[in-house]
């Protein structure tokens, strides 16, 4: 028997170049018969691309990746192993039988609620034990200790065990039944058929296995297989020379482990396999690989990093300089958070572009890493894809069939229906654009407190509702009659007179997933029980959320955003590992619902350090890479990050080599970040000549007053404190839009309590009833629920609402036996100014009489003014409000005269003392009489002044009473002339 045929490319080497230079000197034109098993997909591809242009036009070799071999294609023969491998069970198929099982069980041992979606969710961990037992060929039906390992379980583990034995005893039974087998178990099987296929018949071509580390049993034996055939070559990849003893020390989180185990398999001493013979001699690289090999040590070989930093200086060649060597082009970028590493990512993929020779990729396993730095890019108009991916639900096409799912079960929600009709997609028939345009001629008048009959009245929402009839009006159907239903609304709702919807649905990667997914659904809707559309659109958004959506192929001919699993066997001129940090990469390690650590253990399921061991051979093979940058983030929205393993321990090593110099050898990248903290920074020059000044509007006398010279109280007040929100509502006629379906908030429920006050105050103007508390308490509910506020939101506010009730009440009895009645409620009032052509408005909430005279009430659900504000002239409302009723322009009133100006406060937790607040009373050192004079005067100096051409409407000038937000704050740049000084004090 031949010795095995097995050979290492060194960590760093350009993989796949290499490869194709050797198996074309080694096999000449015999390589055109040859097979060529790879690991992924993309690999594959890679390699076909550098035979081409290392060879331009030839007969390429047959490739493919060894998790999708086809036995109905070469190496089988055709019907070879007809009968002998089942047909895979399609994933969408599995996932619902499984669900349906979940949620029997669920339903039977539980009073808690399931639905569908969510036993689709809690399916998926399940699966991937049923995946990790085929991988590891474990026998479910003869795993028998599962009661022992139960009863040394957590509780909430023992219910999951229990569902596991349902799995164990019925999927089986069940895949048996179909005449299926798991995605995994076919795998295997294929890999284990081919081995055995070529023990009995050698192939009369070379076979080729290259950059598999034989993860799966069958794979590390069909590598065996391979690498003793006469024409068999296996090319490992990044296999390191370490000592014996650091070899024999190897555990699962090594990134050398897999490698050991195959080799093991192959019954081949690692220190015999040749390294492949076609890389370059002299790349550069051979101190990187000592370093990071040294940096990736087994754990209990790091107490001596003193002694083996002293034995690489010892084996250093005359001249050479290990350390020093292995860091150059080698370095480390901390960014101080997540927005500022992206930004130096994307700085350095823009750089590479100046030469036009180089490429570039950024390797990270953090998907949101990938996406801050794509849409930096644009930045530069460079458009780049991420091999990451993202969920189809977040995808164009996602959300707008999100939003269409919203509407089916909410039909007159206005921000999906917003989202809806802004979509590219939304035609209903009509020409691209008409729609769109449509929609926003009528969105601002729904805007605010939703109201649905506003809503219903838009044409194109009409239109919308009778395409989707057919979907609002099921009750309860199976999936694959939703799924029917659903395609032929979408393609309806997306046609224009030019284009059927077919033909613009269901292109590209994101819509040939949403295609696949409906598909699976018609085909096996039936498994799983009849839904309704609340639950038919949470399976649909939950399916959408697991379907990732990857480009087939880069963007960027130069650039790429690669996950570890892409960028095995690819390579690039620069290098950058981003998101460095533990929890990222290496990943956090799932917790697994079903089975714990132990449990996995026990039944011969692989652990999860299995895939730390993985990730730090992806780590290690790109970080001896020419040219590497790695960063990471110090923290993530405020919270600190702890940087990963193998950087803090790459870090240590060149810390006790090189000692403080190795900060500075490591961290040559921090130019990046001084680049991107400039990028968008203003010099202080720059910054002085664009300082923004306050607004200074002084319009004509003709344009300076609103309403043909017409203020309300409440208005004197803003244009006291801020004159600009007068000039911008008023004047310029600027109002800021609300939002759609805006919650209710304190604006409505103090209308409604001021409501609720005026119908019960009417009714009872000198006497309360007994149960006057109840009669106002249901008043204050009636009004809140008129108000927009919902059945819960009043439930919940009951309790409050009864004791602002049980107040008022025993104010009001206190002021009934002071002697005092109610005149009038909710009043209007009005005064025209001959002298200054002005009219000036009131509404007063409550206006009281006893013998001695008048006293107008204001309510407050917030907080009142103080009597000093009051007395210093900034809040008039009240003392406005006295002057007008002692001119007798109340409506029904005639002159009167006022001796109070009170506060009532409309609030569950007040005294008696706190519930009124009286001005011109106790302490106060200005009557109620000279409070309504200084107000009438300075109402007349605030006229005479704003009729001044060059009087300003400055935003909120007076320092002491500003508003804590207004509505043209932003208009008037507010916050940008405040932070520089440029204020004024009035």
């Amino acid at each position: 028997m031949r010795s095995p045929n097995v050979f290492n490319m060194p960590s760093g080497t350009a993989f796949l170049p290499a490869l194709a230079r050797g198996l074309k000197d080694i096999f000449g034109d015999r390589l055109e018969e040859a097979l060529i098993l790879l690991p992924t997909r993309r690999a594959v591809r890679a390699l076909g691309e550098t035979f081409a242009a290392q060879s331009g036009a030839a007969i390429l070799p047959r490739m493919r990746p060894l998790a999708d071999i086809n036995p109905d294609e070469p190496p089988f023969e055709l019907g070879e192993l007809s009968g002998m491998v089942k047909p895979s069970i399609d994933n969408m198929q599995r996932r619902f039988e499984i669900a349906k099982l979940l949620l029997y069980y669920q339903n039977k041992i539980s009073t808690l609620p399931m639905d569908m979606a969510a036993a689709l969710a809690m399916s998926e961990p399940l699966i991937s034990i049923l995946d990790d037992a085929d991988m590891e060929e474990i026998d479910s039906l003869k795993i028998t200790n599962l009661d022992e390992i139960r009863n040394f379980s957590a509780e909430h583990y023992q219910n999951s065990i229990a569902i596991y034995k349902v799995i164990q005893d019925y999927w089986p039974k069940r895949l048996a039944e179909l005449n299926l087998m798991g995605p995994m178990a076919r795998r295997v099987s294929l890999l284990k058929a081919l081995r055995s296929v070529w023990d009995k018949n050698p192939p009369k071509y070379p076979v080729i296995i290259a950059g598999s580390t034989g993860t799966l049993k069958a794979t590390a034996e069909l590598i065996k297989c391979v690498s003793y055939l006469d024409e068999g070559l296996v090319v490992l990849p990044g296999l390191q020379n370490l000592e014996d003893k650091s070899w024999e020390n190897i555990g699962l989180q090594h990134p050398q482990y897999s490698l050991k185990k195959l080799t093991q398999i192959i019954g081949v001493n690692p220190k015999e396999i040749k390294t492949w013979p076609y890389i370059e001699k002299n790349d550069g690289l051979a101190a990187r690989r000592i370093i990071i090999s040294e940096a990736l040590i087994p754990v209990q070989e790091t107490g001596d990093w003193p002694g083996r930093i002293a034995a690489i200086r010892k084996t250093e060649p005359a001249g050479s300089k290990t350390f020093e060597e292995a860091i150059k082009k080698l370095s480390i970028l901390e960014a101080e958070n997540d927005e500022e590493e992206a930004s130096c990512i994307a700085l350095i993929l823009r750089e590479t572009l100046e030469n036009p020779k180089q490429t570039a990729s950024l390797v990270t396993p953090d998907t949101a890493l990938a996406r801050r730095v794509k849409s930096k890019l644009r930045r530069w108009d460079v458009d780049l894809d991420s091999s990451l991916g993202e969920p189809l639900e977040e995808t164009e096409i996602g959300s707008w069939v999100s939003s269409l799912l919203t509407i089916i079960t909410d039909p007159y929600h206005p921000v999906a229906l917003a989202t809806f009709f802004k979509h590219r997609l939304s035609t209903l028939g009509e020409p691209v654009g008409k729609v769109f345009d449509e929609w926003c001629t009528s969105e601002r008048k729904i805007r605010g407190r939703r109201i649905d009959k506003n809503i219903y009245n838009i044409s194109c929402v009409q239109t919308l509702h009778e395409y989707i009839l057919p979907l609002i009006n099921i009750d309860k159907l199976a999936a694959n009659v939703w799924a029917i239903t659903l395609a032929q609304v979408l393609e309806n709702i997306s046609s224009t007179p030019e284009n059927h919807g077919d033909q613009r649905l269901w292109v590209g990667e994101p819509g040939e997933k949403l295609s696949s997914i409906i598909q699976s659904l018609i085909s096996y809707g039936e498994i799983i029980s009849e839904l309704n559309a609340k639950e038919f659109s949470k399976l649909l958004s939950q399916l959408m959320r697991d379907q990732v959506v990857r480009p087939r192929y880069g963007t960027h001919p130069r650039l790429s955003i690669l996950g570890p699993l892409e960028a095995r066997l690819l390579s690039a001129d620069r290098i950058i590992l981003g998101g460095l940090n533990e929890g990222v990469w290496p990943p956090k390690s799932k917790s697994d619902p079903f089975l714990s650590r132990g449990m996995r253990g026990a039944i011969g399921l692989s652990l999860p350090e299995r895939r730390f061991g993985l990730a730090a051979h992806d780590f290690s093979e790109l970080a001896t890479s020419p040219e590497v940058i790695i960063t990471r983030s110090i923290t993530s929205e405020g919270t600190p990050y702890v940087a990963s393993r193998w950087l803090w321990r790459l870090q240590a090593l060149m810390k006790g080599a090189l000692g403080e110099r190795s900060t500075e050898l490591l961290y040559t990248s921090n130019h990046y970040l001084e680049w991107s903290r400039g990028l968008d920074a203003v010099s202080l020059d720059e910054y002085n000549d664009s300082q923004i000044s306050k607004p200074t509007p002084s319009p004509e006398l003709i344009k300076r007053w609103p309403n043909k010279r017409k203020l309300s109280v409440t208005s004197v007040k803003t244009m006291i404190r801020d004159p600009y929100s007068i000039y911008a509502k008023y004047i310029l006629n600027l109002a800021s839009l609300d939002p759609l379906d805006m919650d209710i908030g304190s604006r409505e429920y103090g209308t409604a309590m001021h409501k609720g006050l005026e119908i019960f105050f009417e009714r009872h103007r000198e006497k309360l009833p007994k149960n006057a508390e109840n009669q106002l308490s249901d008043e204050l509910n009636k009004a809140q629920i008129e108000a927009g506020f919902n059945d819960n939101e009043v439930y919940k506010n009951k309790i409050k609402t009864k004791k602002i009730a049980k107040n008022i009440v025993d104010w009001m009895r206190r002021k009934f036996n002071d002697g005092w009645s109610i005149d009038a409620t909710e009043i209007n009032a009005e005064l025209y100014l001959n002298k200054f052509d002005f009219t000036l408005t009131a509404q007063a909430d409550l206006i009281m009489k006893s013998k001695d005279g008048y006293a107008i009430i204001d309510y407050k659900t917030g907080i009142p003014p103080s009597p000093k504000e009051v007395e210093a002239g900034f809040d008039p409302q009240l003392p406005l409000s006295g002057y007008l009723l002692n001119k007798g322009v109340f409506e029904g009133i005639g002159t009167a005269t006022v001796t109070e100006l009170n506060y009532v406060r409309v609030k569950a937790k007040l005294d008696a003392n706190s519930i009124e607040t009286k001005l011109g009373s106790g302490n106060s050192s200005i009557t109620v009489d000279k409070m309504i004079a200084d107000g009438a005067h300075n109402l007349e100096q605030l006229i005479i002044e704003f009729d001044k051409k060059e009087t300003i409407y400055y935003c909120q000038p007076r320092v002491k009473y500003t508003y804590d937000y207004s509505d043209y704050d932003h208009l008037a740049r507010r916050e940008e002339w405040m932070r520089s000084g440029s204020n004024v004090d009035g």
